[in-house]
């Protein structure tokens, strides 16, 4: 097991997957507690971009990555492994959650030595 702070790299990102979680954990819109949005800035290295052709370990296109059964969980779980096997402090991926977008996935194990998280001041709530 290991933690992870799964963000969105745009606002319409960010949204899409927020109402997929809560479509998901059978939440209605209109019940669900105001969230924030907040934009941060970030200094992370090595990542690995799923979405780039030529440096990706798999075809960006690879189904599982935006699947949505266990199966395809299963096999993300796995190459986030072996990318984090290989150094990897975070990962560009596709999201499952609006066709087009993408997230980055940063990994962090005990003490964040490769990491640096600053909050950007923009701060405004979130509305679906």
């Amino acid at each position: 097991m290991y933690g992870c702070l799964y963000t969105s790299l745009s606002e319409e990102g960010a949204k899409a997957e927020y109402s997929k979680y809560l479509e998901k954990a059978n939440i209605n819109v209109d019940r669900a507690k105001p969230k924030d949005l907040v934009k941060i800035k970030v200094d992370i290295d090595p990542v690995m971009d799923l979405t780039n052709i030529k440096k990706s370990l798999i075809s960006p296109g690879s189904p599982f990555l935006t699947g949505n059964e266990s199966e395809d969980l299963e096999n993300c779980r796995v190459l986030a492994d072996t990318i984090r096997d290989q150094g990897f402090a975070g990962i560009i991926a596709p999201s499952a959650a609006l066709e087009g977008e993408k997230n980055l996935i940063i990994y962090i194990d005990g003490p964040a030595g490769k990491i640096n998280l600053d909050e950007s001041g923009t701060r405004k709530q979130l509305e679906l």
